[in-house]
Formats: C-alpha cells, structure tokens, sequence
C-alpha cells in the first residue's frame, strides 16, 4: 500500500490530522540541527541521545536497525558520545559480545567527573568549619539511590548540603563538551506531605514591612529589606525578637501635619492613624504544597499598652511566586501569659513560592521625645525567644548593653531569665563577685554597683542554673566614662558608622552650621553603615591611631552609573556627604564635655575637611553638632557646656569627613587623616613642686617624660603609671628654670 492509499483509507478527520503533524514536523525540522549544536552535538548525535532512555539499556544492532544505517556507522557516532560521558557502552547479560548502550546522567568529563559529590557541610555558630560528609558521584551507577547522613555538631550550626565539583575553568565555546551530570534527591518522585518547623532564628534573614492608613504618606512605606529597626523590629543574637512602636514617622515626618496634630514635634498622631509594620522571614525554599509550616516560639514578656497589645501577632503567610495570596494563620501574643510557648502552622497551597513567618503588629506612630504623651518609653513592647532554647536554662538578655557609667555614680545591670529554680552568680573578667561595699546582687538576677571606680570597667558576666542542673550563661561589657575627658579607644570597639548626605535642591557644597540652633540645611537623607569598614574607617589598636578616608560608598553604590542622586551627567558629585565614625552614650547629657586629641596627620584633598564633634539631640528631628576642624601636627580640644547638654536624650562623640561623594578609583579619596585620642595635660605648682596631672582610663600606661631642652636627645622617665580610671596627679620637685614634658600612652 502505497502512501497516498494509506491516507485515502483513513477518515477525513484522521488524514486532515496526519497532514497538520506532517507539516508540522517539516515546518520544524531546520530546529533540530540548531538544538543540537547548542550542545555542541551533531544532528545524528542529538537522534540517538532520543532514542536511549535512562536505565533502558539498547543492544547497539538495534540502535542501528532503527536508525536504519550500518553498525559501523553506530559505533563511529557513540564513540564520540563515549568520549564526552554521555553514553556507555554495557555487556549483555549471558552474552558478553552483544554490547548494550545506557545513556549516562553522570556525563561529567574527566576530571570532573572524579570530584563531583553530594554533600552535607557542618560548620558552628562562627562559622568554624566542623566537618563534611560526601558521596561522590562516580561511583553510582544511572537510577541508584544514595544517602548522606551526618550529625550536627551544636546547637546554632550552619548546616549546607548540596552538589559539590572542583577542576580547572571552562572556556564558553567548549563548555558544551565537558558533559554533565544530574541529580534526584527523591529518586524523581515527588515527596510526600511534610512538616516543617521555624522559630526565631538570627541566621535566617530578618527584614522589615510598613504600610500607613493614609492615601499619601510623607515618607516611604512598603518593603524596608534589612532597615528594620525604626519600626522596631529588631532581632539579636541570642535569638530575641522585640517589637515595639514604630518610630519612623517621628523620624522621617517629625513636624509634618498631616502625621501629627501640630508641629511642636511633640504633639500626638492625627485621630485615626495607624502604622501595620511587620518583621519577619521571607523564604522560598522552605515547603511546597501541601507541607505544613509550624512556626514556634516562647513569649518572654510583653508590656505593650493598647492598642498594640490587642493587635500584634505571630503569623505564617503563603504567597505564590506572582504574590498571589494564600492565607495566613495568626496567633494574637497578648493571650499567652510570660513565658508559655506557642506555635502557629499553616498548609501550604502557594507553591512555597513565598512563605512568610514573623510579627505583625498595628498602632498609632510613637514619639522618642520624652515630653510627649506618645512617648515610645511609656507604650512597651515585646519579647519573644526561640522555644528551641528557652525550655532550659537561658538569659535572654541583659540591661543596658552596652552598659556606660559615669565615673562615681551607681548602675544596675539586669538580667531577662528563663528556666525554674534558677541560682545566680555574677563575676567580673571571670572572677565571682561577692555582696560588700558597692557591690550588692551579685546572686540575684540584678546586680547594683555604687560609687563607680574606673577600675570596675571591665566585663560583667552572668551564670545562672535550673533545678535540672542545667547552666547558660551572658555578658556585656561596662565602660566607666568620664565627661570631662571623653576617651574614643579600641575599649568602646565597635563603633558606629552613620552618613548623612545633602542633594538635589538640598545640594550644599561646605560643612553646614549647626551648635545651638541645630544643624540646617538639614540633610535630605540618612543612614546608618554597617560594617562601619564602608565608612572607610579604621582604628590600629596597638595605639588606637585612628585613619578615616573620604567615603565613596554612595558613589560606588549607585544603583546605575549615572544615577541622579549621586552622580551627575558629567559623572562628577551629585551630592555632598558627612560621613560619621563615633562612640554614642547617651548617659553624657546633663553634664560639661571635653573631647581632645591631637591630628598627627592630614593629607586630604580640599575638597574634604576633617572634624571633631560632639552632638547631641532631644529627638534628633534637630540635631545640635558642636565640631573643630583637624589639622595636621595639631592638639584639639572641643568642649560642650552643660548649659547645651541639658534637657538632651542622645548624645555621641567622634569624627567625620565633609565633603562630595566620589569614586573609589578618583585619586582625591585616596588620601587620609590621622588622628588620636589623647589623655590632656595640666601643671599647677604647689609649694616647691609642679605638680603634673592627668586623666586616665584602664588598659593603658602612662609614661610621663621630660627634658631639660627641646634639642636634648632623648626624653627622660619622671613616672610611669597604670590607668585608673581616674586623674592621676605626679609631683616633680625639680629647680629647673625650665621643663618640657611629654605624656607617652600605650
């Protein structure tokens, strides 16, 4: 029969569908050489990966009969398929001369091929590499299973699993014939429904949310990313989530009327406004349809006032890679007692595109001015531990921290604990404190230090334990300061990092006024940087000479090369920044500050200037800076009366450079200051001695030196000292008309 009979025998319908895939396959068959050379495989090569199934072995005659060709021809073609790892070439069972042809999915070329594994990785808390656990795939054969199994190290480990290959580079012309390989890791069925359980966790990416019930905000709301905090979304490393009010619409929109009922920037939010922030894990890796999500916790403690304490929440959200929504479970915190734990779960039906765990809560904006009615200190907030540590014995945290002093006055530090039939025991730098003269509490949770000495600076530690005889343990650090000479050394480690940045019609080209009336213009933007290693600063701390160089973080990062917020057409400046390294204690208002130092070196381009600051502010919607320039060989000394401290809340100490935003590789930001913080020295005589003084802080010497004349040689010794922490006075009963002293720190 020929083929026109064939077709003249079927259906109308039939032969009109036989024509249409005859076309079809006419239409496309230029493809198949196109394909094929995508993997670098001839058209004949492309037909007979086609025809071979995975774990089908095919008898090379018969590969031949279908191909309808000579078995010579076959072999010539699945010797280069051979070569490349794609096929291999089996004995028959019962007939070693009949070869039979599996097509590989290890095709790897060599040495690929031989480094190849699964794996699972195990490194802790730190990230100190633990161990790893691996099979390596060369020696499965097609459709065998395999098994990784390892045990974890420790509680808070970085566990990574995955695929695993090492060798030389490719070139992208040859990639194609290096091969490949591919991996199931449920045999290529799909999984059952499972269970999949979250808590708070600091190692998974906690990110921010706000949305306001207003048509037009005066501020950005919406995705915040990792810029949580002025919601009040905040997560430490011990696990601890808090949330409070938000704090963002006093920031951004301090004096705006359409936030607030004037603009005292004290005044409460308009009748009716409400902030919904949210803080939480947003993952896409984590279940699929059908698995259940269980997200758990333990409340530590919660006194928000209403209407946050009625609204805030724990949730699990399901969203569809196209944010389709799914639905949410909720858990309201305010109907759990202190200390009892929860868990919420939800069904996954989005795909697991998005599921989202975390805190959601909705309020009126909160005020940092301690004047107002909607003082943020007065409305409470939310604790919340991961249950996973907090069954036993844990201290969840401990305040202040970091926890500053003032020289002479008193402190408490206390501790935020878990567990049942706990003992206390507090030590400082690993020796056990006892109840005595301005120590009491050193085995309760609070522990209260009178009368402060520079001495007691140091770290402060707490080891508590259940009835179960378990044990956990926490720190902080306590600085001892005194106002009257505000030390910036390796001991406040690490410091902060903030810029501010001036553009668009707010463009300014010099460092603007401030002291007492408030910095103006005031900046068009803010944040802060972390690691401060991008404000290019820089401390050695064998000496605490300190090495700041102009920043070039907003230029480099510009989201394009010729973004208008920060570069210009022309690719020069397109705004003009401050950028701040500096140690804050908000403990110095109220009192006469004296900061000094000396600026050993100076080799920035004009275009940037160097300060000393000191600021401080009420709520910093105005910000009162009080700065001298650095210079080069020269002493500073900056002092800030109580008369501008008084009535503050926040106050910190530091250095900036002022100046336009620039490119790393521009050679003006190549150069840099040097400065260092330096213990000031006064002489009064009294009777027949001149009597030497100066401030000192602990972990330092004081080697206090001297010559007759300048030209002299060397420096003699008159004293050495350890740092107290308080000022030290050295006599020197010299009858010499004249003396040079020098205070040497280290």
């Amino acid at each position: 029969m020929s083929v026109c009979d064939y077709y003249r025998h079927m259906s109308n319908d039939a032969s009109e569908a036989w024509t249409l895939l005859f076309r079809l396959f006419v239409s496309q068959r230029g493809r198949v050489p196109q394909v094929a050379a995508e993997f670098d495989l001839s058209p004949m090569q492309a037909h007979v990966l086609r025809m071979l199934e995975p774990d089908q072995p095919l008898p090379m005659r018969t590969l031949a009969r279908k191909l309808c060709c000579d078995a010579s021809n076959v072999t010539g073609i699945v010797d280069r398929l051979e070569e490349r790892g794609l096929v291999r070439r089996d004995a028959a069972p019962g007939d070693r001369r009949v070869k039979m042809l599996v097509v590989t999915t290890n095709g790897l070329a060599a040495p690929y091929k031989d480094t190849a594994v699964v794996f699972i990785k195990d490194f802790d808390s730190g990230w100190a590499f633990r161990g790893i656990t691996s099979v390596n795939l060369n020696t499965l054969t097609n459709g065998q299973g395999f098994a990784v199994t390892s045990t974890v190290g420790g509680a808070g480990d970085h566990i990574q699993w995955g695929v695993e290959w090492a060798a030389p580079p490719a070139r992208q012309a040859t990639v194609a014939t290096l091969g490949t390989a591919m991996v199931s890791t449920n045999g290529g069925t799909i999984a059952g429904p499972k269970s999949v359980n979250v808590s708070t966790d600091h190692n998974q990416r906690w990110v921010g949310y706000q949305t306001v019930n207003m048509a037009t905000p005066p501020y950005f709301t919406g995705y915040l990313d990792i810029a949580a905090a002025d919601e009040q979304g905040t997560i430490s490393n011990s696990d601890i989530v808090r949330c409070a009010p938000d704090l963002r619409a006093d920031k951004l929109a301090h004096t705006d009327t359409t936030v607030w009922q004037d603009a005292s920037g004290t005044s409460d939010p308009v009748f009716g406004l409400t902030a919904d922030s949210v803080f939480y894990v947003d993952t896409g890796s984590l279940a699929g349809n059908g698995d259940t999500v269980i997200f758990s916790g333990q409340l530590v403690t919660n006194t928000l006032v209403d209407p946050f304490a009625g609204s805030i929440v724990a949730f699990i959200k399901d969203f569809d890679s196209g944010w389709g929504w799914h639905g949410q479970s909720t858990l309201n915190l305010n109907t759990l007692t202190n200390g009892e734990v929860f868990s919420v779960s939800k069904s996954i039906s989005g795909g697991g595109a998005h599921i989202q765990y975390g805190f959601e809560w909705v309020g009126p904006p909160a005020r940092t001015n301690p004047a107002a009615s909607s003082y943020v200190g007065n409305l409470g907030y939310v604790l919340v531990t991961n249950k996973l540590v907090a069954t036993a014995a844990s201290i969840v945290s401990i305040n202040p921290n970091p926890a500053q002093v003032k020289l002479g006055t008193n402190i408490t530090l206390t501790a935020i604990t878990t567990g049942s039939g706990l003992t206390y025991q507090w030590s400082k730098n690993g020796v056990n404190l006892v109840n005595g003269p301005g120590v009491s509490g050193a085995t309760s949770s609070a522990l209260t230090l009178s009368n402060v000495l520079g001495t007691q600076e140091g770290r402060y530690s707490l080891v508590i334990q259940d009835s179960a005889s378990n044990t956990a343990s926490n720190s902080v650090p306590l600085y001892v300061y005194n106002p009257a000479w505000l030390y910036f050394d390796h001991a406040y480690n690490p410091f902060n990092g903030y810029i501010n940045a001036w553009n668009g019609a707010n463009l300014i080209s010099s460092r603007p006024p401030s002291g007492n009336a408030g910095t103006s213009p005031k900046a068009s933007f803010g944040f802060p940087v972390n690691p401060t290693t991008l404000l290019r600063a820089s401390m050695n701390t064998n000496n605490d000479v300190i090495t700041l160089q102009p920043n070039t973080y907003l230029y480099d990062g510009a989201t394009n090369s010729m973004d208008p917020n920060y570069i210009n057409p022309d690719g020069t400046a397109a705004a003009y920044i401050e950028q701040d390294w500096y140690a804050q204690n908000d403990s110095l208002v109220g009192d006469t500050l004296v900061f000094a130092g000396i600026c050993t070196s100076n080799s920035l381009d004009p275009s940037y200037t160097a300060t000393a600051w000191v600021k401080v502010s009420q709520d910093w919607s105005i910000e009162n800076r009080y700065d001298t320039n650095l210079v080069a060989g020269k002493p500073f000394v900056l002092t800030v009366p109580a008369s501008a401290t008084s009535g503050k809340t926040y106050a910190q100490f530091g250095f900036a450079i002022w100046g336009p935003d620039n490119s790393s590789t521009n050679p003006i930001t190549q150069r840099a200051v040097e400065v260092k913080v330096y213990s000031p020295l006064s002489a009064a005589r009294s009777g027949g001695n001149l009597n030497l003084g100066f401030p000192t802080v602990i972990n330092h010497s004081y080697a206090l030196q001297y010559k007759t004349n300048l030209t002299d040689g060397t420096w003699n010794s008159l004293s050495t000292n350890i740092g107290t922490g308080t000022t030290v006075t050295v006599p020197d009963a010299t009858t010499s008309a004249r003396r040079f002293y020098r205070l040497w720190i280290q």
